[in-house]
């Protein structure tokens, strides 16, 4: 398999950004993170709000309910400060572990940590640090350009002497996450393509599908199968995957060997 994410050098060809659906998504508080764990030999995925705590436990109604007897009823909970995303220990006689080590007091967690409760792994994923800082755009086409670029690649308009100097952030905004623990992760315009023999590559969206037997394709408005051909065994959440099918945090993705879990943000 090919091992993500994207290269966060600038394609050439590049989209127009969107600020006003950017900014859309930034207002409603997206979500940055995310917990991933298995569950009866399948990946589950569930957000974590920046807003209030995420309970863990096997107590019906928790945040993300484990029903496993090693985890206490009240385990432990997962909430966002402002800054950043901190764990906390509920339980006082079956202590929750932060990559092995007991959590006596708030943690913070960083993208990869591993939280144990009971006997059930749970991994934390910040899509946040895959981030990254627009270069130029052009402010007569919209394209984004190399830093280095003197015309717009697109339209041809020159990037000295025009307003272009604008720069935003593009948001990661869709990781698929093996049972392996591979992850291959993709910001607005760009796809992941998964061939019938497990082999998962990021690239641009207009990029030709090949030999896929499924694409998964990111826009500023969110994820979803951007192509299948008649290709039998690719699946989500176990029915077979339909073009235009729109993609929510837990969805389950399998193609050939490939099982795994997406986090759209």
């Amino acid at each position: 398999m090919t091992v993500g994410p994207i290269s966060a050098a600038l394609d050439s060809r590049s989209r127009p950004v969107s600020q006003a659906n950017v900014e859309h998504r930034e207002a409603i508080g997206m979500a940055n993170a995310a917990l991933i764990w298995s569950e009866n030999e399948a990946l589950r995925a569930q957000d974590l709000p920046q807003e209030g705590a995420t309970s863990i436990g096997r107590a019906p109604g928790s945040g993300i309910t484990l029903p496993v007897e090693t985890v206490s009823r009240q385990q432990t909970s997962v909430r966002f400060d402002g800054t950043r995303y901190l764990v906390d220990n509920l339980s006082r006689t079956n202590p929750t572990l932060l990559n092995g080590a007991p959590v006596a007091e708030s943690r913070a967690l960083s993208d990869g940590d591993t939280v144990r409760a009971g006997s059930v792994e749970l991994t934390f994923h910040d899509l946040s640090v895959g981030d990254r800082i627009s270069g130029p755009v052009c402010s007569h086409c919209g394209r984004e350009n190399p830093l280095t670029q003197r015309d717009c690649w697109y339209c041809g308009t020159s990037m000295v002497s025009a307003a272009t100097t604008v720069r935003r952030r593009i948001r990661v905004g869709c990781r698929l996450v093996g049972a392996d623990g591979q992850r291959w992760e993709i910001h607005p315009g760009h796809s992941i393509d998964v061939s019938p023999e497990g082999t998962v590559t990021t690239l641009d969206s207009d990029s030709e599908l090949g030999q896929a037997a499924l694409r998964l394709t990111c826009t500023e408005e969110g994820v979803q199968v951007g192509a299948v051909p008649g290709t039998e065994g690719a699946t989500i959440n176990g029915d077979r995957a339909a073009e235009g099918l729109r993609l929510r945090t837990g969805d389950r993705v399998e193609v050939g060997p490939v099982r795994g879990v997406v986090i759209v943000r």
